[in-house]
């Protein structure tokens, strides 16, 4: 299968005659149900590294700097990884 299906599609019909309006309709209405997605794929994610966060403060006396930094960083990763993924 294709990674560009929708170039695919178009060069498939070039040759033939069509409706460009509707093409172009098609791929707007796609790309706003996508940006919606991910719009609220980020909010989920800002509310998760919120909390997450939050609840750093309720961690025990005895984990070490190094601890907490080293969970800060798995976190950021954590946390870049979902983003890239929900990106459209």
């Amino acid at each position: 299968m294709s990674d560009t299906p929708k170039t695919d599609a178009f060069e498939a019909l070039v040759n033939r005659p069509m409706n460009w309006w509707d093409f172009a309709r098609e791929l707007e209405r796609e790309n706003a149900e996508l940006r919606e997605r991910l719009h609220i794929a980020d909010a989920e994610i800002d509310m998760w590294a919120s909390r997450c966060a939050s609840a750093i403060w309720l961690l025990p006396e005895t984990v070490t700097g190094g601890q907490l930094r080293d969970a800060q960083d798995k976190f950021h990763r954590m946390l870049h990884a979902a983003r890239k993924e929900a990106q459209p």
